[in-house]
């Protein structure tokens, strides 16, 4: 363990490398980290509160902004909930399209503010007949959804035949996906069958139908009304897409955490169709690449 002097022998080398670093600039370059910079910074941070707190003032009440950082994942995320209002009955807010700031990067959709509470927030004070009479509603959802017909054929993809947007498969490996076998080879990292246990073998061996799915049903993209426990909206549309059959039922089971886990998950495979064998076998795999990362 260092002494106090060590520490402080040490924090005044680092201190005068930073100030020969500094001397070192280009004149124009230490004029802007002195002056400009902290300048910049400040009015971005000034003006962004100032159009936060008009926004909510104005069309805010009306309107919800989602942030999204890809382009490409926007026009996705619009395509299905177009889609979707379009060919079922489900309710899915109304989007106007994708905005930008001229100055910034940071792109928004733009959709009708909808009216309730997230789930999340009232499942846990729920009985046993609200939390059915909500379950019966998603049932009713999923059902229309698995109803509609891919004009992609067989192949895993987006909305528009795009990559899928979904967090468990591997960076830059979203597809599109010619079939279920590939879609499969990427859930598992690319590793040869022979070297998993025999479960995650059986699992990917499955031929499912190739159904629309939200791909994140959770409490926290529900929206109700607290009174009569009806379903205002089903948000978060990011991960939408011409999936297997089996997938809405693991996601519906991976994207739920916390206490909410205990007395959710229970209830999925009362408005999701259950395929335990394939979930079973892709929390394994979800163990076996993703636990040494976190």
């Amino acid at each position: 363990m260092l002494s106090d002097d060590e520490v402080e022998a040490q924090r005044r080398r680092f201190l005068a490398r930073m100030e020969q670093r500094r001397r070192q600039m280009p004149l124009l370059r230490r004029l802007f980290e002195r002056w400009l910079k902290p300048w910049i910074t400040a009015t971005k941070h000034s003006c962004d509160g100032i159009i936060s707190r008009l926004w909510k003032a104005t069309f805010g009440r009306r309107l919800w902004a989602k942030f999204i950082g890809s382009h490409s994942l926007a026009h996705s995320e619009i395509a299905a909930m177009r889609f979707v209002r379009e060919h079922t009955n489900i309710p899915v807010p109304r989007s106007w399209g994708l905005w930008r700031w001229p100055w910034s990067r940071r792109r928004y959709i733009i959709m009708d503010r909808v009216p309730g509470v997230e789930l999340a927030i009232i499942w846990d004070h729920l009985d046993d007949a609200g939390r059915d009479h909500i379950v019966q509603q998603l049932a009713t959802y999923v059902t229309q959804l698995r109803e509609l017909s891919s004009p992609h054929g067989l192949t895993i993809c987006s909305i528009n035949g795009g990559p899928v947007a979904d967090p468990r498969l591997p960076p830059a490996h979203g597809g599109p996906f010619p079939d279920e076998q590939d879609f499969n080879a990427a859930l598992r990292c690319f590793r040869p069958l022979e070297s998993l246990p025999s479960k995650c073998a059986s699992a990917h061996l499955q031929v499912h139908p190739v159904v629309f799915t939200h791909g994140d049903i959770a409490p926290r993209n529900i929206m109700v009304d607290p009174e009569s426990l009806r379903i205002s909206a089903l948000l978060d549309w990011g991960c939408a897409g011409w999936l297997p059959a089996h997938w809405e039922y693991r996601k519906a089971l991976w994207m739920s955490w916390g206490p909410l886990k205990k007395t959710w998950n229970p209830r999925v495979a009362h408005f999701i169709p259950a395929y335990p064998l394939e979930a079973d076998a892709d929390e394994h795999l979800v163990e076996l690449f993703w636990s040494p990362l976190l």
